[in-house]
C-alpha cells in the first residue's frame, strides 16, 4: 500500500475509534500552527545544509557534512517513535533504501529521541538501515523545523498519552521534512510541513534524485 493510502486507512480507523473532541482539538491545532506558517522558518531549496551533531544506533557521534562532496544524501527528519505517521513514514522508505543507495545516494532518518528509543523503532518496524538520534533537539532547531506548540495541541497530545519534548522552555515538536541534497552539500528538493499528518511519498524523494542523477552532477 502507498504512503498515503496507509495513512488515510489509519486515520479512518482513528476517526471511529477516537472521541470526536479530540479530533477537532487536534484538526484546530494543526490548522493553527499552518497559519504561523513555521516551515517558512526552516531551511529551503538552495541553502546549505548545515553541520549537526547526531548518535547513531551505537551511540557514536555523526556529522552528514562529512560526506559533503563524497555522495548525496536524503536527510529526513521524525517526530519518534509515538508518532503513527513517522513509523508508516519510515517503513515505506525501508523498500527504496536499496534504490537510493544504487543512485549512490545515502538515506539519513533523523528521529528526535534517544538511541535506545531508535533501537526500539528499529525493532518494532523491521527497519533494514540505521536511525539517527537528535534527542537534544539541537539538529532539528539548526534546520529550523522546530515549532512551538499551542495550548490546545499540548492538550491533545497529552490526552494521547504523548511526553512532549521541551526546548529552551517551550514545548515543541519538529517539523516532518524531507532534503534531498547534492554532492555540494546544498538543498535541492525539500518537503517541510506543520501538519503531522502530511507526508510526501517516498517515491518523489527516489524520482528527485533520479533526476539528479541523470544530470550528472557528481
Amino acid at each position: 500500500m502507498a504512503l498515503k493510502g496507509e495513512i488515510e486507512a489509519q486515520q479512518r480507523w482513528r476517526q471511529a475509534h477516537f472521541p470526536p473532541d479530540l479530533h477537532k482539538l487536534m484538526d484546530l491545532a494543526l490548522q493553527q500552527l499552518k497559519d504561523e506558517a513555521w516551515s517558512k522558518r526552516a531551511l529551503q531549496v538552495g541553502a546549505a545544509l548545515p553541520s549537526m551533531q547526531l548518535k547513531d544506533i551505537n551511540g557514536a557521534q555523526f556529522d552528514p557534512r562529512r560526506l559533503v562532496g563524497r555522495q548525496p544524501m536524503i536527510v529526513s527528519f521524525f517526530c519518534g517513535h509515538w508518532s503513527l505517521y513517522c513509523n508508516i513514514e519510515l517503513r515505506a522508505f525501508d523498500a527504496l533504501v536499496p534504490q537510493i543507495q544504487d543512485f549512490g545516494a545515502r538515506f539519513i532518518p533523523v528521529i528526535t529521541q534517544s538511541v535506545e528509543l531508535n533501537i526500539s523503532t528499529l525493532r518494532c518496524n523491521r527497519l533494514n538501515y540505521p536511525l539517527f538520534s537528535d534527542a537534544t533537539l539541537e539538529a532539528a532547531a539548526t534546520c529550523g523545523l522546530l515549532m512551538t506548540l499551542p495550548d490546545m495541541m499540548i492538550d491533545a497530545l497529552e490526552q494521547l498519552g504523548i511526553d512532549i519534548p521541551v526546548y529552551q522552555g517551550n514545548a515543541v515538536l519538529p517539523m516532518p521534512a524531507n532534503y534531498l541534497v547534492d554532492l555540494d552539500g546544498r538543498i535541492i528538493t525539500a518537503h517541510i510541513d506543520e501538519d503531522l499528518r502530511h507526508r510526501p511519498e517516498p517515491e518523489a524523494m527516489l524520482q528527485a534524485l533520479r533526476q539528479l542523477h541523470a544530470q550528472r552532477v557528481y
